[in-house]
């Protein structure tokens, strides 16, 4: 995903949070963690934002599964820190597991940037998170099996569902 978003501009900047160690976690320990890695991020873009006077509204922070609800910590830790918000959060099928009873404090919410976008190509799996709904909720396909994925779930089929 780097390399197509820098095809797009060459001013544009992309930060990689690598965050395998707590993802790698138990499941529920890995979703705890969302929080600790949102808030991390958080702090980096105040600080780029404090040095290079880049405007928040500037910043597109993506996250797939659980990292898209780690995108909605970064959001809310942005505008916890600078009382302002992030541009735009892209979640890509956010984890359903855990989340899907939690309030907007808790979760991916359409509050966490000026615009929160989903895409959701799974919704008919365990692993959904039917019930967010942000500024924009995209369902290719209706959101279920995507084509040229396997008929059997497995959990490695619900992984396919991004060959639409």
């Amino acid at each position: 995903m780097k390399n197509e978003l820098l095809k797009l501009s060459g001013s544009l900047n992309v930060i990689i949070v690598n965050w395998k160690v707590g993802a790698g976690k138990a499941y529920g320990q890995s979703t705890e963690n969302t929080k600790t890695v949102g808030e991390k991020a958080s702090a980096l873009i105040v600080a780029i934002k404090k040095n290079k006077a880049v405007a928040y509204s500037k910043f597109h922070v993506i996250g797939h599964s659980l990292g898209a609800h780690a995108a909605g910590f970064v959001g809310k830790g942005v505008i916890k820190a600078a009382n302002d918000k992030v541009g735009r959060i892209t979640g890509l099928d956010p984890a359903g597991f855990k989340f899907a009873r939690k309030s907007h404090s808790g979760r991916l919410s359409y509050k966490d940037a000026d615009f929160v976008d989903v895409i959701h190509t799974n919704d008919g799996t365990f692993l959904r998170l039917g019930e967010l709904r942000c500024h924009v909720d995209f369902y290719p396909n209706g959101g279920r099996r995507q084509p040229g994925c396997p008929n059997v779930f497995s959990f490695n089929s619900s992984l396919c569902m991004y060959n639409f």
